[in-house]
């Protein structure tokens, strides 16, 4: 009687293809190319910047997923791409102002369908004052969405303060 460790050839193929596909799934799939996927981010970045000095508010909007939101201080959340795009174009159409922004840091998630980023921006108004600019730190969740990447939350945080310093107290 043969024994039960040796098997037909077929059955060695079928066992070695089952245990493959087990391990397969279990990793996940394929390993992203999480260098590629924050440099596609960058890139995005990159466009987004020119849709916003454009003043092209549906451009601007269409780097958000569908259900992207902005959380912006002392303001409700603005939720789904066309509130976004509202909100977008409220700002952009500021006379006299701009706003750039650029990524110092992106990680991407081993899984390579979402990432976070965090970043500067510097935006310029024009007031009867003169110009007043604003500094200030970014944090954007990012995540694929049919094989781009979209923004999913976007939050800053000016690094200016609110309020002036109170004025230095006179000596006695």
């Amino acid at each position: 009687m043969p024994s039960p460790l040796r098997r037909s050839t077929p059955v060695r193929i079928a066992a070695a293809l089952l245990l493959t596909v087990t391990l397969a799934s279990c990793a996940g799939g394929p390993a992203a190319d999480l260098e590629r996927e924050a440099q596609a981010i960058k890139d995005a970045e990159k466009k987004w910047n020119d849709a916003v000095a454009a003043k092209d508010s549906v451009a601007t909007a269409g780097f958000y997923a569908e259900d992207g939101v902005v959380v912006v201080a002392f303001q409700p959340q603005i939720a789904g791409r066309r509130a976004v795009q509202t909100w977008w174009g409220s700002l952009l159409s500021v006379p006299g102002s701009s706003l750039t922004f650029s990524p110092t840091a992106v990680e991407v998630a081993k899984s390579g369908d979402i990432a976070y980023e965090l970043g500067t921006y510097q935006t310029v108004v024009a007031t009867p004052q003169g110009r007043v600019t604003d500094n200030g730190t970014t944090f954007i969740a990012w995540k694929k969405v049919k094989g781009e990447w979209k923004v999913a939350v976007n939050t800053f945080s000016s690094a200016e303060p609110l309020f002036p310093p109170p004025p230095p107290q006179q000596q006695r």
